[in-house]
């Protein structure tokens, strides 16, 4: 049992280092020009207060994810709640496997055609979800171990080129950050909290593990957006393109084997999006059959990663992406606060004696 927790916040920890990679800290870098932990530290916040209502609806319910509690209590709940969120997820899934895309051609495959760098991300997380959430958990453990290490020797290896001076000022008295709009588009990351109503099912929750997550992952969070900002300051870091990968590209280990630490990088954070990836196609397809009884959970699957490798191909380059980042923010603020509350209000009447 304990190993199937461990299996639940490694994978949580995964799908924030998914989401955490290249579109975060473009967006924290761009709503602020000072304090950019605030920022963070704003963000991390929210996720921490809506996690701590997600789980105590949770626990009610053990054995159950948050999509048969809720589908459970009538059609009006699948609608009103889960029906938004898988739309959600849909589209977030789309975009961010077309950015994966993006980078694959920019770091490694500039020639190859887009549908077949998307190919990849889409065919291999939907065979993980075919076999079910207890294997991509499992499956996410042997991610974590892997990758984790390497994604900390490529940041770490970041710090010789640090100027600390770049972050001053570091203290935002107005708190300006609050009234940009980038700010919010960058709650995508805080997002990964939801997917914890997946897992019950699956493995069994401790609750106190998933808060000393939360805390590793805030700390990476901080990393992933100063990182730019100490090498090339607040101006020229705003400009950059996935400014994590570009600083990792001023780092030169002479007894490498490989000329570029990016790469590295990028292969682990694709093994994090594997995971991420068939996290949302098996959720998007539960709550399909919840929409249409009669479609079993593979033929659903296999229409999620249909119209998902469509959309992706479709969008015609970042700007697009940024754009359908920007346009997600209602529904994203919307199963923000709906979703955990939903749970938790279902929960606490279930507590209620007839």
């Amino acid at each position: 049992m304990a190993n199937r927790s461990l299996s639940a916040v490694l994978a949580f920890m995964c799908i924030h280092f998914s989401l955490s990679v290249f579109v975060y800290p473009e967006f924290i870098l761009r709503s602020t020009q000072q304090a950019h932990w605030e920022v963070v530290l704003f963000g991390s916040l929210v996720e921490l207060f809506f996690m701590w209502i997600l789980l105590k609806g949770l626990r009610v319910f053990p054995n159950q994810d948050m999509i048969d509690i809720l589908s459970n209590r009538g059609a009006g709940w699948t609608w009103l709640v889960l029906v938004p969120f898988g739309l959600y997820l849909l589209i977030a899934f789309s975009n961010l496997t077309r950015s994966f895309a993006e980078l694959i051609t920019i770091v490694f495959l500039p020639d190859t055609p887009i549908w077949a760098l998307v190919f990849p991300f889409i065919s291999i997380p939907l065979y993980a979800s075919l076999k079910g959430m207890g294997v991509i958990l499992r499956a996410g453990t042997l991610v974590a171990f892997i990758c984790i290490p390497v994604v900390l020797l490529s940041l770490l290896g970041c710090i010789p080129n640090f100027q600390l001076h770049n972050a001053a000022p570091a203290w935002d008295p107005s708190f300006s950050f609050i009234r940009r709009p980038d700010t919010y588009t960058g709650f995508g990351t805080f997002m990964g909290f939801t997917l914890i109503g997946l897992f019950p099912a699956a493995a069994p929750i401790k609750t106190k593990w998933f808060y000393g997550a939360w805390g590793v992952v805030m700390l990476f969070n901080l990393y992933f957006v100063y990182m730019p900002l100490f090498i090339y300051g607040q101006e020229n870091s705003t400009q950059l393109p996935f400014p994590v990968i570009v600083s990792m590209d001023t780092v030169e280990i002479p007894w490498l084997a490989f000329d570029r630490l990016t790469v590295f990088y990028v292969v682990a954070s694709m093994m994090f999006a594997f995971l991420l990836f068939a996290i949302n196609i098996h959720a998007i397809a539960k709550i399909g059959t919840r929409v249409l009884p009669r479609l079993k959970l593979g033929p659903m699957s296999w229409a999620v990663a249909a119209f998902a490798f469509c959309m992706a191909v479709s969008l015609k380059g970042w700007f697009y992406i940024e754009q359908s980042a920007w346009l997600l923010n209602p529904i994203r603020f919307y199963c923000l606060f709906v979703l955990p509350l939903s749970v938790y209000w279902v929960s606490r009447r279930k507590k209620v004696p007839a």
